[in-house]
């Protein structure tokens, strides 16, 4: 085979790939697994908010004192507290909303 043909070959695989219908997935495979019993026909159930994964842990947060989370927070800030081995935090609710969870160590134990 010729360097022409041979190109044109590899073309034409390219071109059938990239024209090829995408095999469509189970969007709700991993929150509604087949067999699952609902009110609503799987098929009229329709996604909202971000994907699987799409919202990232916070991981390692800055640690701030009293005084600087004082100076951050406003009045009525509700947060989220935890104590574990002397040492206390507390996480603001309105920087959990972004995330679905923390990573974090609190007394020398990983939260």
């Amino acid at each position: 085979m010729d360097a022409r043909a041979l190109v044109f070959s590899v073309m034409m695989l390219i071109s059938a790939a990239d024209a090829a219908e995408p095999v469509p997935r189970d969007p709700f495979a991993a929150f509604l697994p087949r067999g699952v019993k609902t009110s609503v026909p799987r098929e009229e159930i329709r996604g909202g908010g971000p994907p699987v994964d799409g919202i990232p842990a916070l991981a390692s947060p800055r640690k701030a004192s009293a005084k600087e989370a004082g100076r951050a927070l406003k009045p009525g800030d509700e947060v989220l507290g935890l104590e574990l081995g002397g040492e206390a935090v507390a996480y603001p609710i309105r920087l959990l909303n972004w995330h679905e969870l923390v990573n974090d160590e609190v007394g020398g134990v990983p939260v």
